[in-house]
């Protein structure tokens, strides 16, 4: 909320990181509702960033390792409710990928945001009915369904 206790727009950055066709997404919990909604780790740019800039402390802060941000995929803008309160977002979508092949085999990464919550991101196949309702931003999975464009890592065995 801003001082005159009016609700802010919310500029933020997510990165697609994709392994083997499956997507690193965020699960979140509405407290409110109890339903899941699951987007790509990122989050809010502060003043003075760019949203690659962004997007890049936000991955090695909740990621905890090395990541590159590459193209810029999409912007999208977002009208949703979440833990009863009313948001709108502007959304930066990006290509990212761990510098360290051996971020790749890690199956969770588990983190705390400054409000003390703790999140989880896990790699999920977006093909997925439950993903695919849950998915945010919204037209998200058309973008990457549409474009051959977003890298992918293969596995190493």
């Amino acid at each position: 909320m801003g001082a005159n206790g009016r609700a802010l727009i919310r500029a933020t950055a997510i990165g697609l990181i994709v392994q083997n066709a499956k997507h690193l997404l965020v699960e979140i919990r509405d407290r409110k509702t109890g339903k899941r909604i699951y987007r790509p780790p990122g989050g809010g740019i502060q003043i003075g960033e760019l949203a690659h800039e962004a997007l890049h402390r936000e991955l090695c802060e909740e990621l905890r390792c090395s990541v590159r941000v590459g193209n810029r995929l999409g912007v999208f803008e977002e009208l949703y409710e979440l833990h009863g309160e009313r948001r709108h977002e502007i959304v930066f979508v990006f290509e990212a990928e761990f510098a360290n092949r051996e971020s790749y085999h890690r199956r969770r990464f588990e983190f705390r945001e400054s409000s003390g919550r703790w999140f989880a991101a896990r790699w999920m196949d977006l093909s997925e009915r439950e993903v695919q309702r849950a998915i945010r931003p919204l037209g998200l999975v058309a973008v990457v369904a549409g474009g051959s464009h977003v890298r992918q890592r293969e596995a190493s065995t």
